[in-house]
């Protein structure tokens, strides 16, 4: 029978089992924590080169933060003595917030943070137990809310330079042990070495890239070649071509070497006799000049070159050799050929025009005249070009003139002026011109273009309606003060007639009286109407800042009494702006707006509103009804003068009120419109410009 074990051995056997228990769960984390090193590793090395560092240092946050089960991790960016946040995975709240680490001093407070000691000494460092390491405090609070209780710093270094670190956070305190903290380095180091792999691939691919574009630019840039040709008994027995030959040509020396007559068939068919009388002539002792042709590169492209010969002599004279110098000159052909083209379109457009248009330096010589201005001024191309030529300008106009050109810069090239000037024959014309100073690189000026057009005509025009607008004013107001006074007369003879004489007239007479009576007040109300039209186009306005509440509440009194009879609601908003603005203007316009939905909204109308609103430009006011309705094809006939709606007859009223709106409106800036639903309802809206 088996012996029973003592209470020492049953304890000393728990306590074995405990042990076996603490070691295998160690076993079990440790190859939970190699098997989450394996899958980072994996997931690193995976990543292709072609992704961005960015791309992979997000991977490898999200990856250790879900792979250890971490909290939160973060990579911050190390530069100039400050660490800013940059990249971060899991549960981070607002905790990286404006985070910037100060460590230029290695004795400030920031220096204490985990990640300030990880990149300044270079290696990893911890904070064991946030709620107890005192190196923590600042940071404490924020940290324990959010549920970290531990952190564990790691330098990030590429190439043996450190840019920065990771910085990982874990619910649990003394989460890093050696072993995970040592192969988290391992994975820190990973990723620099990664980084740096990629950035060494970067640059020697850059550096082929810019290798391959010297080599490029170099070719292209080679415009120059030169061939030697070995003279015997008066004839050619050797060319040698250059290596140049293949950036000019396409060809090699042994294309031309297999090839003695390459160097005649490559020219341009039509050029091939210029060619061979070039070489000629050096051959039979002769002068030769450059010749310019066109030659086929091997790969078929067209180009022009400049074809130099050099003969060298023996000391009797005889040609020994000649070198020529073959350079590539279709660029400058293809900008010579376009130049032309332009200058052609120029001066075939120039010539056709009506204006004066000209060219002349700083001293006053003309460079270029085109056939208006020749036949305006009476004079030939070549009296002008080459010449100084200043029109006789009236002296009153003289300073005008001067003082535009001075006014002239590179910030201000061009001016637009109307002068005088004094025509051969001693008549006076007037003109306008368009000036166009031109400035070189360094903005010293190189050249002026004017462009000039009479028009004579046209201010003759003006100044023949001002007068005529003048006399019209004049009239009208003659004509509202001759009408005025018999009205008044007519009026004041009336309202007597019917006071001393109304008991000795029937009905029909009183009848007549009223008519006269009415009709007297009409022609008095007309008179006014036409003197307040007038003085909208002609009174100065004073601008000054305006109270628009201030005006609304004005309307609305005076109106008061026929809106309370005839129970219509009058609304507006509670607040509304100061404006700058002619006073007295804005009060005729609102006036006569809601002077105009009383008069024409019918019987039905029963409410007025007005608005405003605002833009960049304008403010905008809207007086609106809910009466008659217009038709579209009158929107804009009503704003004429002496113009009245289809639905005003039997409607006392002048048809110069939206003819005053519009007036004052546009001496503000801006504009009347107005808009009318199908249904019913009017609205009209007034603009007034903000830079008044």
């Amino acid at each position: 029978m088996a012996q029973k074990p003592t209470y020492e051995e049953l304890e000393q056997r728990v306590r074995e089992l405990e042990k076996e228990a603490v070691e295998r769960k160690r076993a079990e984390d440790a190859l939970k924590d190699y098997v989450s090193f394996q899958s980072v590793l994996a997931v690193l090395r995976g990543v292709r080169s072609g992704q961005t560092e960015r791309m992979l240092l997000q991977t490898f946050l999200s990856e250790i933060v879900k792979e250890y089960g971490f909290c939160m991790a973060w990579y911050g960016q190390y530069a100039n003595g400050e660490i800013r946040p940059v990249l971060s995975a899991g549960r981070v709240d607002r905790y990286l917030d404006n985070l910037v680490l100060q460590i230029r001093e290695p004795t400030s407070p920031d220096a204490q943070c985990a990640m300030s000691q990880a990149i300044i000494n270079g290696a990893p460092f911890s904070y064991a137990d946030l709620e107890r390491d005192e190196g923590f405090r600042r940071w404490r609070d924020y940290a324990l809310e959010l549920g970290y209780r531990s952190n564990l710093a790691l330098p990030l270094t590429v190439d043996g330079q450190v840019e920065g670190g990771v910085m990982v956070y874990a619910d649990t305190a003394i989460a890093f042990p050696e072993e995970r903290m040592e192969r988290l380095q391992l994975l820190t180091l990973e990723i620099g070495a990664i980084l740096g792999e990629w950035r060494r691939k970067h640059r020697a691919e850059e550096a082929l890239r810019e290798s391959d574009d010297r080599y490029r630019r170099l070719t292209e840039a080679i415009t120059d070649y030169i061939y030697s040709v070995t003279i015997q008994d008066g004839r050619p027995v050797e060319t040698i071509h250059g290596p140049a030959c293949v950036a000019v040509t396409g060809y090699t020396p042994e294309d031309f070497r297999v090839n003695p007559y390459l160097w005649i068939q490559m020219v341009h068919e039509e050029d091939r006799a210029v060619v061979q009388e070039q070489a000629e002539r050096i051959l039979s002792g002769q002068d030769v000049q450059p010749i310019e042709h066109r030659i086929f590169r091997k790969d078929g492209d067209m180009r022009w070159v400049r074809n130099t010969l050099v003969p060298h002599y023996d000391p009797h004279g005889r040609l020994l050799s000649y070198d020529g110098l073959v350079r590539d000159i279709h660029e400058r052909k293809r900008v010579e050929q376009a130049l032309r083209k332009s200058e052609a379109r120029y001066r075939s457009v120039v010539e056709d025009q009506t204006e004066l248009i000209c060219r002349f330096l700083p001293d006053g010589i003309l460079t270029f005249v085109n056939e208006a201005y020749c036949q305006y001024f009476g004079k030939k191309p070549e009296e002008l070009i080459g010449h100084r030529f200043m029109p006789l300008i009236p002296e009153e106009d003289q300073e005008t003139v001067q003082k535009q050109f001075t006014s002239l810069s590179p910030e201000m090239p061009v001016v637009t002026y109307e002068h005088r000037v004094v025509m051969p024959e001693g008549q006076i014309r007037w003109q306008q011109w368009s000036d166009r100073a031109i400035f070189d690189e360094q903005g010293r000026l190189v050249e002026f273009q004017a462009v000039g057009r009479d028009i004579t005509e046209r201010v003759q025009a003006e100044e023949a309606l001002q007068r005529s607008s003048e006399e019209i004013k004049l009239f009208a107001y003659s004509v509202s003060h001759d009408l005025k006074s018999p009205a008044i007369g007519i009026y004041g003879l009336t309202k007597l007639l019917c006071k001393h004489y109304g008991d000795a007239l029937d009905e029909k007479a009183k009848s007549y009286c009223d008519q006269i009576l009415k009709a007297a007040e009409q022609i008095a109300a007309l008179v006014e109407m036409i003197n307040v039209y007038i003085s909208s186009k002609e009174t100065p306005l004073n601008i000054e800042r305006v109270k628009l509440k201030e005006i609304l509440e004005m309307v609305r009194d005076e109106f008061s009494t026929q809106l309370n009879i005839r129970q219509i609601r009058w609304s507006q908003p509670e607040t509304m702006p100061e404006i700058k603005a002619d006073r007295l203007s804005i009060l005729r316009i609102l006036r006569n707006l809601v002077d105009n939905a009383l008069k024409y909204g019918g019987d039905d109308l029963s409410e007025i509103g007005l608005e405003y609103r605002g833009s960049d430009e304008f403010h905008i006011v809207s007086v609106s009804d809910d009466g008659i309705t217009i038709k579209q094809e009158d929107f804009e006939r009503i704003f004429g003068p002496f113009q009245r709606y289809e639905t005003a007859r039997g409607i006392e009223g002048t048809g110069l009120g939206l003819a005053i709106v519009k007036t004052l409106a546009a001496r503000h800036g801006g504009k009347v419109w107005v808009e009318s639903r199908r249904e019913k309802g009017t609205s009209f809206y007034v603009s007034i410009s903000r830079s008044l």
